[in-house]
């Protein structure tokens, strides 16, 4: 998944970067934990 960087980089680039990759990642993972669910629910 794309990472949503701003387009003027504050003084706290990196924090900033640190909280996008960890909000990605926590997306990415329970958008994929919640299909994983689905599909494990639905062939049961």
């Amino acid at each position: 998944m794309p990472g949503l960087k701003p387009t003027a980089a504050p003084k706290t680039t990196q924090v900033s970067d640190t909280l996008i990759v960890a909000a990605n990642v926590f997306a990415c993972g329970t958008f994929f934990g919640f299909v994983l669910w689905l599909t494990n629910w639905s062939v049961q």
